[in-house]
């Protein structure tokens, strides 16, 4: 892929003028951005792709989660949800979608496409909304994936076709707002309740459009042509009110006191709430460029932080091709300008890390001499860490920690270097992680909107 920017730019792309389409890993990629950002298709043509990751590589295969509680497991699985194409079938209903596969296809069983598409015919309400072609005879490559005469046509057709109005009925559907975009010019900014699925149903005629929300906390209208129109209004159904139009720009909507109004962007950019770009799960740490801190106030240890923050480093390059630049705590305290506009992955607590200690205040998790807690709940003992998200300024912080170093050890091993690693927003450990994987998992969750624990967003394991 390249840059939206670059390409509109040296080759004049249109980007409201996309078709999307792609094969294997691509076709899920294109299951993907279809589903998260349908504004800007023209149509879509995915072929041969997976519609998540745990349905492609069987989680059931996990050895680790025959171990854990099944509520929280829901909470693991939600750390992935925002890939999966199924669950964001809603935002592809309207758009024109060709889906194909082989007969015999042995490496993305065709289930992945059928199930798609029956979901889509579904919410359509018509057995043949989405256009799906099985090659006869056909394994997982075929030699007219691109260059077929059915989906030649399906491309022609639509390169030049004006882009369709939207549904007089439609969804939108988010778990993480920040990796989705826009359907019927409705952007979801923020969730009530976080990693909980948030949906607006929309029912439009040309002066009024009727919403009805769940799990929404502000939302705003991008400026499209086939949006409401300015002397158009919104009748919000939960709460019987009706809005005048507002774009998105210094204004949106927002919900306060249960009541819908429009608010300045600018007083909730200088809250304490999380703002758009601090949302989790702990990989968004990745979405913007991070450093890595290693503390230095534990000398007899300081070696082997240095080896984790090489070791992180090494992974970030090898998986995602990826520099980062590494610092000691000192340096980064001495040098707060370099990486001002940048995330941040600390190795160590306070107590082994002065840069950590300088926004202990800010920090979700307390952390004593030989200790830490969540809530009212206090973690002791040796080999018990964690890892979780903390806000640096307007971005994000990575903490890794522990009660002894052995600690440290063993929360370093949820780092979420791989694709699918079901890592919310925190993870407590203690030995049992080495050999159980999720089985060593004391508590996970997601900090709610001021970054405190909620137990219906998290689970603290009683002991």
């Amino acid at each position: 892929g390249i840059n939206a920017e670059y390409g509109r730019d040296r080759y004049l792309i249109d980007n409201n003028r996309i078709l999307y389409t792609g094969h294997s890993m691509g076709g899920a990629g294109c299951w993907f951005i279809t589903s998260h950002w349908p504004d800007y298709a023209l149509a879509s043509a995915p072929q041969a792709g997976f519609i998540s990751i745990e349905k492609y590589v069987p989680f059931y295969t996990r050895l680790g989660y025959a171990h854990v509680d099944r509520m929280l497991l829901g909470i693991l699985e939600s750390s992935i949800a925002e890939y999966d194409s199924d669950l964001y079938a809603p935002n592809m209903v309207g758009i024109p979608l060709f889906a194909r596969y082989g007969q015999l296809d042995d490496n993305v069983p065709p289930w992945n496409t059928r199930r798609n598409a029956r979901i889509i015919d579904e919410l359509s309400h018509s057995p043949s909304a989405v256009e799906v072609e099985e090659i006869f005879g056909a394994g997982h490559w075929w030699n007219t994936v691109f260059n077929g005469p059915r989906i030649q046509a399906f491309f022609d057709k639509h390169l030049i076709a004006p882009r369709l109005p939207f549904p007089d009925k439609f969804t939108v559907l988010t778990v993480n707002p920040i990796s989705s975009g826009p359907r019927g010019s409705i952007l979801i900014l923020d969730l009530v309740m976080p990693f909980r699925l948030g949906t607006i149903n929309v029912e439009k005629t040309d002066r009024l459009w009727t919403l009805s929300i769940t799990n929404v906390k502000r939302f705003g209208l991008v400026v499209d042509p086939r949006g409401p129109s300015s002397t158009s209004s919104l009748y919000i159904k939960n709460t019987n009110q009706t809005l005048p139009i507002q774009r998105l720009d210094s204004q949106h909507y927002c919900l306060e006191n249960k009541l819908w109004k429009i608010c300045p962007t600018i007083v909730w950019q200088n809250s304490s709430e999380r703002q758009f770009n601090q949302s989790g799960p702990i990989e968004q740490i990745f979405r913007n460029q991070f450093v890595i801190i290693f503390g230095t106030t534990e000398s007899a240890t300081i070696p082997s932080r240095i080896k984790e923050a090489v070791l992180l480093a090494n992974d970030w390059f090898l998986y995602s091709g990826g520099n980062v630049s590494i610092l000691s705590d000192f340096e980064a305290l001495q040098t707060p300008a370099l990486f001002q506009n940048s995330n941040l992955i600390l190795l160590g607590g306070p107590n082994v890390n002065s840069f950590t200690k300088s926004i202990q205040n800010t920090l979700p998790v307390k952390f004593n001499e030989s200790s830490f807690s969540i809530d009212d709940k206090i973690y002791y003992g040796s080999g018990v860490g964690i890892i979780f998200l903390a806000p640096y300024r307007v971005n994000l912080a990575l903490i890794i920690a522990g009660n002894d170093y052995r600690g440290f050890e063993n929360a370093v091993r949820c780092f979420p270097y791989q694709t699918g690693m079901t890592v919310p927003d925190f993870v407590v450990v203690d030995e049992r992680v080495r050999w159980l994987a999720s089985g060593g998992y004391l508590g996970a969750g997601f900090w709610d909107r001021n970054w405190k624990f909620n137990p219906a967003m998290g689970y603290l394991k009683e002991f």
